[in-house]
């Protein structure tokens, strides 16, 4: 059993200690150890590999989930981003657009909304549900940005839970290792649901 946990900086543990340079500001090289995909593994007593990405959006995580070539037993662990984030998936490369790039503003004023922004949430999270269904792997959602009760008619999956920052990493910007340490916990109360029970001996 392995946990492959998909996400954005949230889940890459920027800021932790042990995942910045010098600065105090840019992330370390490596994923941190003190990061929720790390803190769960433990608790699971399994194996783990972090694909969290700073700055990636929902679309570029969606990306990365389709494009991982999961092995039998592994869970999927998503901690969707921020909602405004976007890409452009190239060929040999992707275009992160942000908000906070100015060149990037004319996007945001003029071809992006929220609640296109919520749709298209709804759909990756949708397709991504179903496409790991399919192949018989074990997924679990969830979001760093609160929803409201924008909630589709058409929407089949579940977000279950938020990923709150309770403290501050070192750079101020992220969540600290007891945010970390909570959102561990609260994945694996839903992990545990649906695991048999030789994997928590």
């Amino acid at each position: 059993m392995r946990i492959i946990a998909f996400g954005c900086s949230y889940t890459y543990g920027h800021g932790l200690s042990d995942c910045l340079i010098d600065d105090n500001i840019t992330q370390g090289p490596t994923h941190s150890e003190l990061a929720y995909p790390s803190v769960l593994a433990k608790k699971l007593n399994c194996d783990y590999i972090n694909l969290g990405k700073s700055g990636s959006s929902n679309k570029e995580i969606w990306h990365d989930i389709i494009d991982f070539d999961f092995q039998k037993e592994d869970i999927a662990v998503i901690t969707w981003t921020y909602f405004s984030r976007f890409c452009i998936i190239k060929s040999d490369s992707i275009r992160r657009i942000n908000p906070w790039k100015e060149e990037e503003k004319i996007y945001y004023m003029n071809y992006s909304n929220r609640h296109d922004m919520i749709l298209d949430f709804y759909g990756r999270m949708n397709h991504i549900h179903f496409y790991l269904d399919s192949i018989d792997i074990k997924n679990y959602n969830f979001v760093i940005e609160e929803l409201d009760n924008t909630i589709p008619k058409w929407n089949k999956t579940n977000v279950l839970g938020l990923f709150e920052m309770i403290d501050n990493a070192n750079d101020d910007c992220h969540p600290g290792t007891l945010s970390h340490n909570k959102f561990a916990d609260k994945i694996y109360n839903e992990v545990i649901k649906s695991l048999p029970d030789k994997h928590l001996k």
